[in-house]
């Protein structure tokens, strides 16, 4: 229902919304293969505060917000904050905390933020939440207003946040390919190193232990030119709009 609402507020919900052209081909398949995703853009958000939080009982508040891709199975990804202690009033999260999320299919993404906050227990209770469509995201600090969980408006609740799209050239689509295929590498690596850490032949795990730093230095080198690239495009963009 919070996906269906927060997809026809493109239109400002008068009328039909219609489908992403790609689901209106015969061969759409929403599950494609490996080689045949193609990554669209990277979106990072940061949490930075948040203001006149809804209590769940009469304790105050100890918010945590959780960031969520929601879409194809491919692009589902989630992301929660630390736990702000006892103040639903107006909490900041001081670590500057961020997350990433690569998105291959954005005319069916929605980015979804949940406030929680956390009993004595641990347990986390729901206090507010906002969905909005990949689509109608803009880059910037942004202001979100917050929702109960029957979607109406709480009043002056919200969430400050920053937001980023940075949208993907086919030219740097085999970049950021390389990058993932090399992180994954490393997580294989990873775990054949901590599974055998006591069983394997030591010609076997020096091997290992070489692929793995030289993995670790290309990953720094393909991160490196990522950041270069996104600088690039920031003074590209400042320039056109000054």
């Amino acid at each position: 229902m919070q996906m269906n609402q927060a997809l026809f507020s493109l239109n400002g919900w008068t009328g039909f919304v219609l489908q992403p052209e790609s689901m209106r081909n015969e061969a759409y398949d929403p599950m494609p293969n490996e080689c045949k995703k193609k990554l669209q853009m990277i979106l990072t958000v940061r949490v930075i505060a948040a203001r006149h939080l809804p209590k769940s009982g009469r304790s105050i508040a100890c918010p945590f917000v959780e960031v969520e891709i929601c879409g194809a199975e491919y692009d589902n990804n989630k992301f929660k904050t630390t736990v702000v202690n006892d103040n639903g009033l107006n909490p900041v999260w001081t670590l500057q905390e961020q997350v990433k999320f690569e998105i291959y299919d954005p005319n069916i993404a929605f980015l979804r933020f949940v406030v929680y906050e956390e009993d004595m227990f641990s347990d986390p209770n729901f206090l507010a939440h906002a969905t909005f469509p990949i689509k109608g995201v803009r880059s910037g600090y942004r202001s979100v207003p917050l929702k109960n969980g029957y979607s109406e408006d709480i009043d002056l609740a919200s969430l400050l946040i920053y937001c980023e799209m940075q949208q993907i050239l086919e030219s740097e689509e085999d970049l950021y390919s390389s990058f993932r295929q090399l992180r994954q590498r490393q997580a294989e690596l990873n775990n054949q190193l901590y599974d055998t850490r006591r069983n394997i032949r030591s010609p076997s795990r020096d091997a290992l232990l070489r692929e793995f730093s030289a993995n670790e230095g290309q990953l720094q080198v393909y991160q490196e030119t990522c950041n270069r690239r996104l600088k690039e495009k920031r003074v590209s963009n400042s320039k056109f709009y000054s």
